[in-house]
């Protein structure tokens, strides 16, 4: 089998770690500890059945720091099963990272992913960005989510409330002074 020098760093941190990646698009995958491992999903998997599979948060969140200046996307997905094992930082930062590049109203598979991170970061708490990712998504109609309104009133008020972010702050006092529409986002 071919080895890619991205899949070789990413192999040799999930055998240092014990944070092996399933992603589709990692070019070569690591094997299977044994016969009895399930194979990696296929593309257009859910969110959580693309996300690396860690021991634990603290090995996951090591992997992504290992990666970071190699291997930027399998630094992400390592932070993404730092998330699904229950990080906050893990959660923000494959959040953060997935949708930076990205045009919010992009149909985009990932899309979903980016709504999940910020959704589970949101439910665990502690976090910076989560709820109010996820309120400005459902406000605004975008990150693959129609308008609701009751759902972004939700989870602005909590960011807001727990999270002190100005931004969503600012626009949920717009919305409740009838200066901000939903699905309109501002020039």
């Amino acid at each position: 089998m071919l080895v890619r020098p991205k899949a070789r760093t990413l192999a040799l941190v999930a055998l240092l770690t014990g944070c092996a990646t399933s992603r589709p698009d990692a070019g070569a995958r690591t094997a299977p500890a044994s016969a009895s491992e399930p194979a990696p999903p296929e593309p257009g998997a859910a969110p959580a059945e693309l996300a690396p599979t860690c021991g634990d948060a603290a090995a996951c969140l090591a992997a992504a720091a290992s990666l970071d200046a190699t291997d930027p996307a399998g630094a992400t997905d390592a932070f993404y099963g730092a998330c699904l094992a229950g990080s906050v930082e893990g959660c923000e930062q494959a959040g953060l990272r997935w949708q930076k590049d990205l045009d919010p109203k992009a149909d985009s598979p990932l899309n979903a992913k980016i709504m999940d991170a910020f959704d589970r970061s949101c439910t665990l708490g502690g976090g910076r960005h989560g709820c109010g990712n996820v309120g400005l998504a459902y406000f605004y109609g975008i990150r693959g989510v129609e308008v609701d309104v009751d759902k972004a009133v939700t989870y602005m008020t909590k960011a807001c409330s727990e999270q002190k972010s100005q931004l969503v702050c600012g626009r949920l006092e717009k919305y409740r002074k009838g200066e901000a529409t939903p699905g309109v986002m501002p020039q």
